[in-house]
């Protein structure tokens, strides 16, 4: 019986690190993000984004990060909402410091979207990275 509970232990503290944007990878930081905005949660998908940026962004640029998220619920919800986002590739450099994460969404009328990220890796965390 201890047994299961430690298991259950530990897969609660994994859902809780990914869902709260605390992946290990940059797949798993884009799963995290996906999963927020899949489910509606566009302003939880706006901080996980903003928590991951490889730079720190002003309490103005916060908020209208929060607000641009706000309004791409609304153009998602004109195609019908989102049926699905997945991980198409991820593509980590030889040197281990840069990645690419492609990503695809498809929406309720059938229309799909792709989108590229890239990260870097700064102090053995991945960021996502703001185009320096």
């Amino acid at each position: 019986m201890k047994k299961i509970s430690n298991f259950f232990a530990m897969a609660a503290i994994a859902l809780f690190a990914v869902n709260c944007g605390g992946g290990n990878t940059p797949a798993d930081i884009e799963k995290s993000i996906s999963s927020q905005i899949v489910a509606g949660n566009y302003e939880k998908a706006a901080t996980i984004t903003i928590d991951n940026l490889d730079t720190t962004l002003s309490e103005e640029d916060r908020e209208l990060y929060v607000e641009f998220m706000k309004k791409e619920k609304e153009s998602h919800d004109a195609k019908g909402g989102i049926k699905s986002c997945d991980i198409v590739t991820e593509t980590i450099s030889e040197d281990g410091l840069h990645a690419i994460v492609e990503t695809e969404t498809v929406f309720g009328d059938g229309s799909k979207d792709s989108n590229t990220t890239e990260y870097v890796k700064k102090d053995g965390v991945w960021k996502i990275s703001g185009g320096k």
